[in-house]
């Protein structure tokens, strides 16, 4: 498959509740590559689900990908609203950084992930599986 070098992951419940004008924005810029699938963790902070980096390969966190065609667009609409969620008082400690995601094809791209910083507690961890449950409402 041949991509640009900026593609976005958007994980898990987090796409479901992104506002309806910053995704209408992010399909405007962007072209959807496919579903995939990120090796992390996704937790319950809040209402605002959070993903953080994980060690175990069977840690896996669904989500789209997309490919940008104006990334720095992109990034400066969604830097600052992932720092401070839209229904959160209190900043979030995110941080947007690439990894690898492997697609439902088995063919691996470079994405951009926005990571939570905090400790979580383990009681707190999401069956990233909702989000196939999500997407299977959609259709």
């Amino acid at each position: 498959m041949t991509m640009g070098q900026d593609c976005l992951f958007l994980y898990g419940t987090l796409r479901k509740l992104l506002n309806k004008p910053m995704l209408h924005f992010i399909e405007k810029h962007s072209t959807f590559v496919g579903i995939g699938t990120v090796q992390g963790r996704l937790y319950n902070i809040l209402t605002y689900p959070g993903m953080l980096p994980s060690d175990d390969p069977a840690d896996q966190v669904f989500g789209e990908v997309y490919e940008l065609h104006h990334p720095g667009k992109i990034f400066a609409q969604l830097d600052p609203y992932e720092r401070c969620g839209p229904d959160d008082p209190q900043p979030h400690e995110y941080r947007r950084s690439q990894t690898e995601a492997t697609l439902t094809d088995d063919s691996t791209v470079r994405v951009w992930v926005y990571w939570y910083n905090h400790n979580i507690l383990e009681e707190n961890r999401i069956d990233s599986g909702d989000y196939l449950k999500f997407l299977a409402e959609r259709a």
